[in-house]
């Protein structure tokens, strides 16, 4: 095993969006629940057709690196966006002020279904315990994910807090990561990467001699050759202390 692999990990960086915290249900199940309970006088064929199209326009919306770049930051502007594109391929009219309570209510929710699992926030703290050090690295706008960090207390858990929104830089951008590293006094080579977004989480980190751990989404196969770093792939973080202790990876 060569030194950079078999280096103990004295720094993690971690993703906060379904890493730390968890949203439940997941964004495709909860638009089907808010389509479903919300008067936009459309048949039930007609919803139906529309709550396929929103998904397909979400998936397309964000996997455009452009457009998921802007909407991070102006996330009701995005869902509005892509609302309005889904009405349009299914040739349906909704004026625009049900438009944007149907958004709104779709926002609250979502950020109503944000917790921090207990062994989530145990992992964390034995993490700490073990000597390691954590960095928080998340995208999107500043003000709301610094209302999540306020709101479960993970400031108090993070030594270092990285926002997209406050910096104006975002995954899957190197420099975010450099910020992150430099704000522990870290180096590459002592660190490791842990989140969902396999592109962001995973592949940019690989690239720059950045271990990763990768939180397992449903809807993503890893892809049998990976890079050199990769440590695998855990169901929640709450795996992470076992998985480093496993691999002779914690001090």
């Amino acid at each position: 095993m060569s030194k950079t692999l078999s280096t103990p990990i004295e720094y993690v960086l971690c993703d906060m969006d379904d890493t730390v915290l968890v949203h439940r249900p997941y964004a495709d199940a909860l638009w089907f629940e808010v389509l479903h309970s919300f008067e936009l006088g459309l048949s039930g064929d007609s919803a139906s057709r529309l709550y396929q199209a929103i998904v397909d326009e979400r998936h397309a919306f964000w996997s455009d690196p452009e457009l998921s770049a802007w909407g991070r930051l102006k996330m009701t502007e995005a869902r509005t966006y892509f609302v309005q594109k889904a009405l349009s391929n299914i040739s349906a009219r909704v004026d625009d002020g049900r438009i944007e309570a149907l958004v709104t209510e779709f926002s609250r929710r979502r950020e109503g279904s944000v917790t921090l699992p207990k062994e989530n926030r145990d992992a964390l703290i034995k993490l700490k315990k073990a000597g390691v050090s954590l960095a928080l690295v998340t995208n999107g706008q500043g003000d709301a994910q610094r209302d999540k960090v306020n709101r479960f207390g993970l400031d108090s858990i993070f030594d270092s807090i990285v926002i997209e929104g406050e910096i104006g830089i975002g995954k899957p951008d190197w420099t975010i990561y450099q910020l992150a590293l430099e704000s522990l006094h870290a180096t590459t080579e002592q660190a490791v990467m842990v989140g969902d977004n396999w592109e962001w989480e995973v592949v940019a980190p690989l690239q720059h001699g950045l271990r990763a751990l990768w939180v397992q989404t449903p809807d993503i196969t890893p892809p049998e050759q990976l890079h050199i770093g990769f440590l695998g792939q855990i169901e929640s973080l709450a795996q992470l202390p076992l998985v480093l202790s496993q691999q002779s990876l914690l001090r």
